[in-house]
């Protein structure tokens, strides 16, 4: 029986994370529809399509594509090709290589910055928007952990509250201790809900919010929902003097290396020791 990509993300779907078979389904659409432009077949791509396919992948909505997405990529090319039977497709090529992550300092906000945002965002009124950007920035949420929240994923009391992630990278749970910061607006939020819909955040339509929902509401803010997380790790890390162990836990991350970023100094913290 001839393999197809459509069956590939068929039989991938439950065994990967909801975040994973996304980027999977959206590389392998770019792929096609680049194969499609120069005359190729999805289901029978050559070495020449993929060395190509990457080699012309150096700018999507005005940016550069990074070192690390080409990486990301490559490895649901490689996963589709092997699925195909055809491994010596990918056998041999070079890709730019991503930068350390030791190396690379997260994009967060600074403390200031952080306080214009919540202060932004409070003046807007909003209250499930304010909800919203307090349980990222002082939770340290995937935005796709955030919108996969059920009602029942959040605990609260009046001294103490978490939240449940079920659904996290790699499909793992973790437990995430709320400020009292993040029970106030989230309480508000619900007392404001007259619906029924089990989801913790929905649209304006009362269906469960999306990631790009979520997306273009912060860039009126002018952030992104990954640099919030960066911002509460950096808190954590700065200002609280949290165990770098504690951080990755809180963050679900599969290695302490990942975690280590948030140790490096950046170049205004750099300034201010020698100033």
């Amino acid at each position: 029986m001839i393999k197809t990509c459509v069956q590939f993300l068929n039989d991938i779907k439950d065994n990967k994370s909801a975040s994973t078979f996304r980027n999977y389904s959206y590389t392998i659409k770019q792929f096609e529809s680049y194969l499609e432009s120069v005359g190729g077949d999805i289901n029978k791509p050559t070495r020449t399509d993929v060395q190509q396919y990457f080699a012309n992948m150096t700018k999507e909505d005005g940016r550069e594509v990074s070192a690390t997405t080409k990486k990301n990529r490559f490895a649901c090319i490689r996963a589709y090709t092997a699925y195909l039977g055809r491994t010596e497709i990918v056998e041999g090529i070079d890709l730019p290589k991503a930068p350390s992550l030791r190396e690379s300092a997260p994009d967060a906000l600074s403390h200031n910055e952080m306080l214009a945002l919540l202060r932004a965002v409070e003046e807007d009124g909003k209250v499930r928007n304010i909800a919203i950007v307090f349980t990222l920035v002082k939770a340290g949420l995937r935005v796709s952990e955030l919108v996969a929240l059920d009602r029942n994923d959040i605990v609260m009391t009046e001294r103490k509250g978490h939240i449940h992630v079920r659904h996290g990278k790699g499909n793992k749970e973790r437990l995430v201790p709320l400020s009292k910061d993040v029970r106030f607006w989230v309480t508000k939020y619900l007392e404001s809900r007259e619906d029924e819909n089990e989801a913790l955040f929905v649209s304006n339509y009362k269906k469960r919010i999306s990631v790009r929902s979520v997306q273009h509401m912060l860039q009126e803010y002018g952030v992104r929902p990954h640099q919030l997380r960066h911002t509460f790790a950096t808190e954590l890390v700065t200002r609280k003097n949290a165990p770098i162990t504690v951080v990755k836990e809180v963050l679900g991350h599969n290695t302490l290396e990942m975690t280590l970023r948030y140790t490096k100094p950046t170049f205004e913290d750099i300034a201010d020791w020698i100033d």
